[in-house]
């Protein structure tokens, strides 16, 4: 398997991933803004790690960084940028291989590198997998909340991954 930061190119095959290996009971992804976030990663205001398999894409994880979430910052922290981890996807056939976990590791390494020391995520309250994924990865529930998404209302939650390095 090759690891990797995406690219432009990688996109389209990037959105086929997405739009068929996404979507589940708890992930609300319309093609326009997946679309919309695909843009984003090919114009470079938003990153991605990957990963293939025999040259295709199997997974990935993208993010972005700023001040998203100012309101549960400590307060020595206010002015600091910090990262989310905006999508996570990884092919049915290569789930539960420890895959999603390097995956977003390797977000969390390239967004420390860049001076970020907190890391924000969400996930639906239920999602299991994304529990686990998140867990192994670090992240500590920071919030609770109900969401209104596609229409359903749903139990949330937002997660941190707490201070990176220095």
């Amino acid at each position: 398997m090759n690891y990797r930061k995406a690219v432009a190119e990688d996109t389209q095959e990037m959105e086929e991933l997405i739009l068929t290996e996404g979507p589940n009971e708890w992930n609300h992804l319309p093609e326009d803004e997946i679309r919309e976030h695909l843009r984003d990663i090919a114009e470079g205001e938003t990153e991605a790690v990957l990963v293939e398999e025999d040259r295709k894409i199997v997974g990935f994880v993208s993010y972005v960084w700023g001040k998203i979430y100012p309101q549960y910052e400590p307060e020595e922290l206010k002015d600091r940028d910090h990262g989310y981890i905006s999508e996570a996807v990884v092919h049915r056939d290569f789930r539960r291989r420890c895959v999603g976990h390097h995956l977003m590791r390797m977000a969390i390494e390239e967004l420390e590198r860049k001076g970020i020391k907190r890391v924000y995520a969400h996930r639906h309250e239920e999602n299991a997998a994304s529990a686990r994924l998140m867990e192994k990865s670090g992240f500590e529930i920071a919030d609770t909340f109900i969401t209104l998404k596609g229409g359903l209302m749903a139990a949330g939650r937002l997660l941190f991954a707490g201070m990176l390095g220095n």
